[in-house]
């Protein structure tokens, strides 16, 4: 446990998220979209999983040259990339 050092809350536990902001001092929307974002990133990270796609894409790519390699994977991140901001930004139209 530690004090809060903006304001005069006391102690802030330490189990609270990664960005500790005193809540009196935030705005309840600002508030709302850090722990949403938070959450969705997170989230995201762990349905796409890139560490566990690592040795899959080195023995499939096993022959290739590390020009080509780089190239692919570049490719592969932008596809990533742009499908996941295509869904987030239509998924409330998708799923009604």
């Amino acid at each position: 446990m530690r004090r809060c050092g903006w304001c005069t809350m006391g102690v802030v536990s330490v189990f609270q998220p990664l960005v500790l902001i005193c809540a009196k001092r935030m705005n309840a929307d600002l508030k709302e979209i850090l722990e949403f974002s938070l959450v969705s990133l997170s989230s995201i990270f762990f349905i796409v999983d890139p560490l566990a796609a690592i040795p899959s894409f080195l023995v499939m790519t096993n022959d290739d040259s590390d020009i080509k390699r780089r190239r692919m994977a570049k490719h592969a991140a932008w596809t990533v990339f742009l499908v996941l901001a295509i869904f987030s930004l239509a998924g409330t139209l998708i799923f009604k």
